[in-house]
């Protein structure tokens, strides 16, 4: 049977409908047990054998939408299932395994409306609760499928898959601390389950407890060794601390059981390119493409293949966030190079920086229609296209043009205060999130040094942090003064210094050549590699890194250190 879905058992001649007869309730019996074994051709025909003496037997309409369903023939199951309920509209395992099927489908409303009628028709359906809380995560409802899962538990609180999918939906809403709490819980009440073992190593990993999400992952492994997303949590806990072979190998493994496995192709590219092997790992990232979230732009023109571009128009189209179209435009000036006209297509908040970059000829906002081209590419496959490796990464900066913008505009630097520029929080949204930002407190130890003058460049909800610390007289809030990127690009070139977490800043600062010190989490983005202080990509960067997940301590230390350096530096006149 799948995953999650219950066929009817046995009935004895006391249990058939309106006096069915023994011969009837022995066929049923018997497609039950060649269900139960696996048989699903000898289940289907029983069960439709029992259908042309009982065609409204509505259990074995039921057992024969699971097992049809179990062959893959999902329209078939959904309509066996309406069949049934059309007899009985209350019957709680029709509603039930028609809401699996329907959520398999992607609708998830309509799942969720069956499986509060199992609810209704049966109390104590615990996998009915279950799974109606997952049905409005999926629809990120997240407070009512906090409140489904809270009123499973209430009647049956001692139901693993209940705490298991509380856990599942704390996790989708962000709250990965009470996630981890709900499996710990499912898994105290049943250890068993190799699903709930591997939705607690992801979400320890996520939270930088690399041990407790490799054990959990292996205590999976244990119980079915044929999960292959398994060992690709421990490959990233394994590249997380730099043993990217053993990683390697790992995937090699995830690979062998589930060749199409993504979660498997995605980290071998990431751990490639982590590791410096650009070349290999820009080749496997195009498997970016096949996640959930990427649509990759098919317009009739052809992707440009890495071929002549003498005299053609070739639009650039952006993916991902603001970090990665700052970081990629600067191939656009050796498209030009190759005699093409450039037309980058960007977020709106990027465009008016965009048209700054040498080369780009043209710039529309996502969105709207872009003007006639010959060819196209998303901006992050240009560095498989050139063959970009280590040596040859394009890091000539700046690549933004800005007329009028001086870095220096006071006569006397060594008479004003060092301007620094901070970030400590990127888009909340981002899978990384919870690592690579920090508290606005984090930084205090920094605005306690002479010489120094702070600028915050958080925009966004975060910007209140300061003055919910009350920060206003040691902290310049710049964010009123930022409509977009070219605004931020003016404020940033007028700056001597920008220290940030990994966010869009970082990246801007590095492309406008301006010093910027970076406060990485410790399994950072790969563009940050491994071990490194600076950035290939950035002449102007310094990377800072934690020792140990979740430590900004020892790295904030060591930027006080370096700015205490600075400025003494400065005040000696050699800066």
């Amino acid at each position: 049977m799948a995953e999650g879905e219950r066929a009817e058992g046995e009935r004895t001649e006391g249990e058939t409908q309106a006096g069915e007869a023994t011969p009837l309730a022995a066929r049923l019996a018997s497609a039950v047990t060649a269900h139960r074994t696996g048989d699903l051709d000898a289940a289907i025909a029983g069960y439709r054998a029992v259908l042309e003496s009982a065609p409204d037997h509505v259990d074995t309409l039921t057992n024969l939408g699971v097992a049809l369903r179990s062959q893959g023939d999902v329209a078939g199951a959904i309509a066996i299932y309406e069949r049934g309920l059309a007899i009985e509209p209350g019957h709680a395992n029709a509603n039930y395994n028609l809401g699996n099927a329907l959520r398999a489908q992607g609708e998830h409303e309509r799942a969720a409306e069956c499986y509060r009628a199992a609810i209704a028709a049966k109390r104590d359906y615990v996998d009915a609760c279950a799974n109606l809380a997952l049905s409005l995560r999926d629809l990120e409802r997240y407070d009512e499928a906090l409140a489904a899962a809270g009123a499973g538990l209430r009647t049956l609180p001692r139901a693993p898959s209940l705490w298991a999918n509380l856990g599942a939906v704390l996790w989708a809403s962000g709250r990965a601390e009470a996630a981890v709490t709900a499996y710990r819980r499912s898994l105290a009440l049943d250890p068993e389950p190799a699903a709930a073992h591997l939705d607690l190593a992801q979400v320890l990993y996520r939270q930088g407890e690399y041990d407790g999400a490799a054990h959990h992952a292996q205590q999976a492994l244990a119980r079915d060794a044929a999960l292959a997303d398994a060992h690709c949590v421990i490959a990233k806990c394994l590249a997380a601390r730099g043993r990217f072979e053993d990683a390697l190998a790992q995937l090699e493994r995830a690979r062998a059981i589930e060749p199409d496995n993504l979660m498997a192709k995605l980290g071998t590219a990431l751990t490639r390119l982590l590791m410096g092997d650009l070349k290999e790992g820009f080749k496997a990232y195009q498997c970016r493409w096949e996640l959930d979230e990427m649509a990759r732009p098919e317009p009739p023109q052809p992707r440009w293949d890495g071929g002549d571009l003498s005299g053609k128009r070739i639009l650039l189209t952006r993916e991902q966030g603001f970090g990665d179209t700052i970081h990629a435009i600067r191939y656009a000036p050796l498209l030009a190079e190759r005699g093409a006209r450039v037309i980058a297509q960007c977020q709106p908040p990027l465009v008016r920086l965009v048209q700054t970059v040498v080369g780009v000829d043209r710039v529309v906002p996502e969105g709207s229609a872009p003007p006639a081209f010959d060819t196209h590419a998303s901006l992050l496959d240009l560095p498989e296209l050139f063959g970009t490796e280590l040596a040859t990464i394009p890091a000539q900066v700046p690549y933004f043009d800005l007329p009028g913008a001086t870095p220096d505009d006071d006569a006397d630097q060594a008479g004003r205060p060092l301007r620094i520029g901070i970030a400590w929080a990127g888009k909340p949204t981002h899978n990384n999130d919870a690592n690579r930002s920090c508290a606005l407190e984090t930084f205090l130890p920094l605005f306690e040094l002479p010489g120094t003058r702070f600028y915050s460049f958080q925009i966004g909800e975060r910007a209140a942090d300061i003055a919910a610390l009350g920060l206003g007289a040691m902290l310049t809030d710049a964010s009123s003064q930022i409509g977009d990127f070219l605004d931020s690009a003016r404020l940033v070139a007028r700056l001597d210094l920008v220290i940030s977490v990994d966010t869009a800043l970082v990246h801007l600062a590095g492309a406008l050549a301006r010093p910027v010190w970076v406060l990485l989490p410790h399994a950072p983005d790969w563009r940050w590699m491994h071990e490194r202080t600076d950035s290939p990509w950035y002449p102007t960067m310094r990377l800072y890194r934690q020792p140990a997940p979740r430590s900004w301590g020892p790295v904030v230390e060591a930027i006080a250190g370096d700015l205490r350096a600075l400025t003494a530096s400065r005040q000696a006149g050699g800066f």
